[in-house]
């Protein structure tokens, strides 16, 4: 069982520890910390780039992925290149804010979809770390098929045992404004409690148990009509990059037996996804370009890149030209994970601003006593150890430490209710959703 606060000394979202060091809370929105298992080249890290966040830790197996995260201006604090099924999920640090987007192989209609493929069971690492860690929001994405398989059932089954809101949405990245036609499911899951936050309460609120009713995937759709020019492709071409002869009679067999997609620097269409297994072709059928002077050529890696929502190639100058393709094939659209993953963040920060508050009115609200805020870390913590969700027993434990330490004392818990509703507002709160009995 984690310790009550969760969080080391050096991370700047710790509002409870800075208090009881007698600092100042900060000002404006708090900073959130943020991590990812099968982090790739670090495409949730780009995403959040204005949002306040510390890459608290990544890991990733692929070492050409991880010569690019160590360029990163702002690389991760810990970095684990290695097998994730050798990693213990309890020694890694918490974090506000999770991202995993395991191996698609196993679920792909482009792979074979065996069902002993040992990839298909990589979901069970973030439930472990969930387990151990308790991150406020987790989000998990991989190809559509996952969302019928068995794996994605019992994923949102251990989550919803673990206390978390879980919700699932296949997102398209060509009605989130991608010239790329990318489908692929989310699952977003919030947790219910805010223990991991609310170390003590004084004054109960509306935020002791926190239930959302919605995930934060993006609402707002368009569909960018602008010409492929405009958004992705370059003007001035490096000549390796044109077919050749031996390229378009491929191209040629290609089209005749299954068909080829070319596009036109004035095309406002879509093209299609870009797979990890392009990398490994020299003639890509379905990226084929035809510049303004007739040639035919394939896809830069920037031109890949900016397919993906990325304004620059964040492999230039450390990968070839292969493992940059790979490791576009392998990320996430931006277009996408960044309103996905913004709307996260927003959702995180807004229940760290409620805590600071809280823990402010604690100091100012008459009963700050130390030893009354021990005693109730210390009722806090035996009802945590019982379950991550907030159990009545609990809950009640709380309210009776409130009573004594206002020497109070009653004959049933009738009166003590009545004394409570005048002194605490708590009248607008079910019982339910103040122990939460219903996620017990």
């Amino acid at each position: 069982m984690s310790p009550w606060w969760l969080y080391e000394n050096n991370v700047s979202t710790n509002w409870t520890r800075s208090t009881f060091a007698g600092q100042d809370a900060p000002s404006g929105r708090p900073e959130i910390t943020y991590a990812s298992l099968f982090t790739g080249i670090g495409a949730g890290h780009h995403a959040l780039e204005n949002v306040p966040h510390s890459f608290v830790f990544a890991v990733e197996r692929d070492r050409y992925c991880c010569d690019v995260l160590r360029q990163l201006p702002t690389p991760p604090s810990l970095l684990l290149q290695q097998d994730i099924e050798s990693i213990d999920m309890r020694m890694l640090p918490p974090v506000d804010l999770l991202l995993a987007s395991p191996p698609c192989q196993g679920f792909s209609r482009a792979g074979r979809q065996r069902e002993d493929d040992p990839r298909r069971g990589y979901w069970q690492q973030v439930v472990q770390y969930a387990a151990a860690q308790h991150p406020l929001i987790v989000v998990v994405e991989c190809v559509v098929p996952f969302m019928t398989s068995p794996e994605h059932t019992a994923l949102v089954e251990r989550l919803e045992n673990l206390g978390y809101f879980v919700r699932s949405h296949v997102l398209k990245s060509e009605e989130l404004g991608s010239k790329q036609r990318r489908h692929r499911v989310f699952v977003v899951a919030q947790k219910k409690m805010l223990a991991r936050l609310q170390g003590f309460m004084t004054k109960l609120s509306e935020s002791f148990l926190y239930v959302p009713s919605t995930a934060p995937f993006p609402l707002e759709t368009f569909r960018d009509t602008r010409t492929l020019g405009e958004t992705i492709l370059e003007t001035d071409v490096d000549p390796r990059y044109y077919l050749s002869d031996r390229g378009l009679a491929y191209l040629e067999r290609r089209r005749r037996t299954w068909g080829a997609k070319e596009h036109r620097h004035e095309d406002t269409g879509v093209m299609g996804c870009w797979c990890f297994s392009y990398g490994n072709n020299s003639v890509h059928y379905k990226h084929v370009v035809i510049d303004e002077d007739g040639r035919k050529r394939k896809l830069t890696p920037l031109e890949v890149w900016r397919l993906m929502g990325w304004s620059h190639n964040p492999c230039a100058n450390i990968l070839s030209d292969t493992r940059s393709y790979q490791a576009a094939g392998n990320s996430i659209d931006q277009h996408v994970l960044r309103p996905l993953l913004c709307g996260c963040a927003e959702r995180v920060q807004s229940l760290r601003a409620i805590h600071r508050r809280d823990v402010n009115e604690t100091f100012a609200w008459g009963h700050a006593d130390p030893r009354l805020l021990f005693k109730w870390r210390q009722q806090w913590e035996e009802s945590e150890a019982a379950s991550t969700v907030l159990c009545e027993a609990g809950f009640h434990a709380l309210l009776r430490a409130v009573v004594e330490e206002a020497d109070q004392s009653f004959e049933d818990e009738e009166r003590m209710a009545a004394w409570l509703e005048e002194h605490w507002d708590v009248s607008s709160m079910s019982t339910d959703e103040k122990c939460g009995t219903k996620n017990c």
